[in-house]
């Protein structure tokens, strides 16, 4: 019998962000990884920032005819725009979180609002764990749960990537630790197969 200590332990319906089914009960909530989701979610917005810089001083330095100042216009607009990259990234991991139930695949995702969507279990067609190249650098991994027909959400295709990703839906799960994902990839199969068994659905 599993140690009393070691069995997981999930808030009561009434402090969920969504109202649990008839018969729902939640079998795994997960969170990305903290230190995973702030760096890789920084990174594109830190090479947006250098970008800036260089055009504003550019810019500045047309219009002035002066490079130093195009040269403190580069760095200020820098400095502005690296500051919202890391702070956003901040405000936004609160906001992440995945439920998986006996029923569905549920995403919450926000910077100060947040949205919410689910995927009933027996539409899953597949369950993908796809490594990026930022995702192979940080060690992490990324679940992507296809459902029928593969639509929904925002497509993205990563150059080191085989698959695509499906951004900002319950279908997509970033910033996961290796063996998390592999151990949720088996377990959204298991439920969704005892799903499709308890409702006699086959596709």
């Amino acid at each position: 019998m599993e140690d009393s200590a070691e069995k997981k332990t999930f808030p009561d319906s009434s402090s969920l962000p969504f109202n649990l089914q008839e018969g729902e009960s939640i079998v795994e909530e997960v969170r990305p990884d903290k230190f995973g989701f702030l760096v890789s979610r920084s990174m594109n917005g830190i090479a947006a920032a250098v970008v800036l810089g260089i055009v504003s001083g550019f810019i500045a330095y047309l219009f002035e005819g002066s490079a130093i100042a195009g040269v403190l216009l580069g760095i200020l607009a820098f400095m502005v725009l690296l500051l919202v990259v890391l702070i956003t990234p901040l405000i936004s991991y609160g906001k992440f979180m995945y439920w998986i139930t006996n029923h569905r695949v549920i995403g919450r995702r926000g910077f100060i609002g947040y949205t919410i969507d689910s995927m009933p279990l027996e539409n899953v067609t597949d369950v993908l764990v796809n490594r990026t190249i930022m995702d192979r650098i940080l060690g992490l991994s990324s679940l992507v749960i296809v459902p029928i027909g593969g639509g929904g959400g925002t497509f993205i295709q990563d150059a080191g990537s085989r698959n695509g990703i499906i951004e900002g839906v319950s279908n997509y799960f970033p910033a996961l630790r290796p063996e998390k994902a592999r151990h949720l990839q088996a377990l959204i199969f298991h439920l969704r197969d005892a799903r499709k068994g308890s409702t006699g659905r086959i596709l």
